[in-house]
């Protein structure tokens, strides 16, 4: 098959500063050619990137981008602009899979050249999906993003089809065997540095515990800046402010996938505190935190019932209580009061990640698309 990938304006793909979604993609189109498919990823341009490479048999050609900014209008504007300027270089292809606004409507009428074209809803949908009716495909990542699609626009329901996110279980896998937990008090964070994440929730949870776990540590790893996703100087302000006199440390975000499962690979819990129940759509962080033997501290959004189950393979709190510092603090001391039962629930958590491993979900986007291609429709 000849599939064409196309990701957003904002963030480069194959190095630099990617995000969750370009670094997927890459690694779902580096997949797909070991399966024998002829795979070209159109993306912005970034310094230091050449504007035509081949990475492991994946062409990527990169064109036009933008840096974010704190608008949504403005940024909408960038991405039609970027649309429009891809549309004269997209391949021909039987596939074309977009993450961007704009390109969806564009390129729908252009299926001679472009083949089947399939939307990425990577992100809760905000009443923009009647702009997709004329493509073959919307792939939500997961049951509580396709359920929020038909909720909002019931006349794109046959198009919808469940396709989690991947995580990269041959980077992050615990080590062999599974070292014992020791009763270490290291928890990490890793992703965007962003309101939307909780960091105001649970820098303020680390002082509920500090009495009782005196040698805890908080390390926060992740992009801050607007342009790459983060809330900007002044979020950072303020958790400044909250961790004033608390062991708490930011750390720049790694892009390498490597680097990142090592780094993640030293502390002692995980927690990742979301508060975005119209925004995070799937959660590829705390899959990785599992896959590496994690049983991560979560945040009760829907879109974490693909995967978590409380007490199982993690402990969930309750955000919208009416003590949210209060229910993460306790979340937080379930996990580090049994080093045992954690160390059981971590394995239920590396059992639970392999699900979702990059071969599983190529195959899956792939079965589909196959099913497009050979019956011309839904």
């Amino acid at each position: 098959m000849n599939i064409t990938i196309v990701t957003g304006p904002f963030l480069p793909c194959g190095g630099g500063p990617a995000g969750a979604v370009e670094k997927l993609w890459l690694g779902l189109a580096q997949q797909f050619v070991t399966l024998g498919h002829q795979v070209t990823i159109v993306a912005r341009v970034w310094p230091g990137q050449a504007p035509d490479e081949v990475i492991d048999g994946v062409r990527i050609v990169r064109r036009g981008g933008h840096s974010r900014s704190a608008s949504v209008r403005w940024d909408l504007l960038k991405d039609f602009v970027y649309s429009v300027r891809l549309i004269a270089v997209l391949p021909k292809a039987e596939v074309t899979v977009v993450n961007a606004f704009w390109l969806p409507v564009l390129a729908s009428g252009l299926r001679r050249r472009l083949g089947k074209v399939v939307v990425n809803v990577a992100r809760f949908p905000k009443h923009q999906m009647w702009l997709y009716r004329g493509v073959d495909r919307l792939s939500a990542v997961s049951q509580a993003v396709a359920d929020e699609i038909v909720r909002q626009t019931p006349s794109v329901r046959r198009l919808v089809r469940v396709v989690p996110n991947p995580v990269d279980v041959e980077r992050f896998q615990p080590a062999d065997p599974l070292p014992p937990r020791k009763g270490g008090c290291r928890i990490l964070y890793t992703g965007r540095v962003h309101p939307a994440k909780g960091l105001h929730l649970l820098i303020p949870a680390i002082r509920h515990l500090l009495a009782d776990y005196p040698d805890l540590e908080l390390a926060i790893v992740g992009p801050t800046r607007t342009e790459h996703g983060g809330g900007g100087d002044a979020y950072m302000a303020e958790l400044a402010g909250l961790g004033q006199g608390l062991p708490v440390k930011f750390e720049s975000s790694i892009a390498d996938p490597a680097l990142l499962a090592r780094r993640m690979a030293q502390a002692d819990y995980y927690c990742y505190p979301s508060l975005a129940d119209q925004g995070e759509s799937f959660g590829v962080a705390p899959l990785e935190a599992m896959a590496l033997g994690y049983a991560p501290v979560l945040s009760s959004l829907p879109c974490f019932r693909e995967f978590a189950m409380d007490g199982i393979n993690c402990f969930v709190f309750d955000h919208h209580h009416a003590d949210p510092f209060g229910q993460l603090a306790d979340a937080l001391r379930r996990a580090m009061q049994g080093p045992g039962r954690t160390q059981t629930l971590g394995d239920e958590a590396v059992k639970t990640a392999q699900r979702f491993s990059y071969a599983t979900v190529a195959d899956a986007y792939l079965a589909d698309w196959t099913r497009l291609v050979e019956r011309g429709s839904c």
